[in-house]
């Protein structure tokens, strides 16, 4: 994306840096950041009980607090299962971390949170 941009401009403003053109305004510090998906496998969905829910929401705060979450969903059952242990992925974050060793940290905590295991994928091009 930044790679179209003919007449780009840098600006220091309290400690980021924004890059902007006519039409588009980028937090620097945002676009550099190494982005990740969390991927929650289980065997079924929408079997998180009460209390599950309430520490997945949680943990959504904490993320976009943070400001690291940039989207998460729940999915719909697939139609068939291809994978030899009947797991799949039943929800997911798409994060976007500073390092691979924060990303870890945080799909541990996802972990946790869901109490599902999870894998985490770094996106090609980090």
């Amino acid at each position: 994306m930044l790679g179209r941009v003919q007449d780009l401009h840098c600006n220091k403003h309290q400690g980021e840096t924004e890059v902007q053109d006519q039409n588009q305004l980028w937090i620097w510090s945002d676009f550099l950041r190494m982005k990740f998906l969390i991927a929650v496998i289980d065997t079924e969905v929408n079997t998180g009980t009460a209390e599950e829910m309430v520490t997945i929401d949680a943990f959504n705060d904490k993320l976009e607090v943070n400001g690291h979450l940039l989207m998460a969903a729940g999915l719909e059952k697939a139609k068939e299962i291809v994978t030899a242990n009947g797991e799949y992925m039943s929800g997911f974050w798409i994060i976007q971390a500073d390092s691979l060793e924060q990303a870890k940290q945080l799909a541990d905590e996802g972990s946790k949170a869901c109490n599902r295991k999870v894998e985490l994928r770094p996106f090609l091009g980090n």
